[in-house]
This record gives C-alpha cells, sequence and structure tokens, in this order.
C-alpha cells in the first residue's frame, strides 16, 4: 500500500470508527461541573485524578471536533475541487456515495479514482494543521502510514 492509499484509507477509518464517538464526547460539557484544578494539596483522591482526566479526555474531543470542522471548511471547494463539499455530504451529513456522486459534475470513475483519495488527502493535511493550532494534546496524525492512536 503507497502512502496517499495509507492516508485515504487512515481518514475513511477515521470517520468510520472514531469521529462519532469524539462528537459524542464533545458534546458532553454543558453537564458537567467545573473542577477545581488550582487544588495543590499533595494527597489526590482517585476520584479526583479520574475526574480530571475524564475532564481533559472530553476537553481534546471538543478540540479535534473544532479541528475536523476547521479543516473541512478550510478544504478547497471550487468546480474542479469541490472537497468541501464531498467531505460534509459523506462524512458530516453522512450521505451515501451514490447520493454525493449525483451531487457532482464528474463520473462515477473519476470520484473514485482521483477526486475522493484528493479530498481525503488534502483532509488529513489540513486535518494535521488545524489540531496544532487549536491546542489538541494528543494529536491524531492521519497523514502517516499507519495511524496514530489518541485518547479515545
Amino acid at each position: 500500500m503507497n502512502d496517499n492509499q495509507s492516508i485515504t484509507r487512515n481518514v475513511k477509518d477515521f470517520f468510520k470508527y472514531r469521529y462519532d464517538n469524539y462528537l459524542s464526547l464533545s458534546s458532553e460539557t454543558s453537564s458537567l461541573r467545573s473542577i477545581n484544578f488550582g487544588n495543590t494539596a499533595v494527597s489526590h483522591s482517585m476520584q479526583t485524578d479520574s475526574q480530571q482526566r475524564i475532564y481533559l479526555r472530553i476537553m481534546d474531543a471538543q478540540k479535534i471536533i473544532k479541528s475536523v470542522d476547521d479543516a473541512i471548511e478550510s478544504c478547497r471547494n471550487d468546480t474542479e475541487h469541490p472537497y468541501k463539499k464531498i467531505l460534509t455530504l459523506r462524512y458530516i451529513q453522512h450521505r451515501s456515495t451514490v447520493y454525493v456522486i449525483s451531487q457532482l459534475s464528474f463520473e462515477k470513475t473519476f470520484y473514485y479514482r482521483n477526486l475522493l483519495p484528493n479530498t481525503l488527502i488534502e483532509f488529513a493535511n489540513k486535518f494535521l494543521v488545524k489540531q496544532l493550532v487549536n491546542g489538541v494534546e494528543n494529536i491524531i496524525d492521519l497523514t502517516v502510514s499507519t495511524a496514530v492512536k489518541s485518547i479515545v
């Protein structure tokens, strides 16, 4: 498998297996009580440490979802490169591939061989940068041969 195939597989796997988990986790902050991180006492209870870890996971999930949104928003979206449209329809709105192709002025073969791989590669690169910009602690690098594991 070449690098571009690895990247496209990583992005597809991210949206198929991980994106909804991050989305679900990131939406839970409205129900959280504030955690006092200013407590400098040496003796922490295991429950407090656990709560802090969960809170930090939720905060990181929020940053990851923001990074996904920012990356999609920054992808090209012109007639020749409808990358934002493809990502939004297919991976955010969960539209079928048949529906996505019907919304584009490209043949099915061109979509699979050129357009979709280029879309996913552009997303992977922009997603990596947006995570750095948004301060994600556990960076998910979809551009490597084996996607790096993260917190969720």
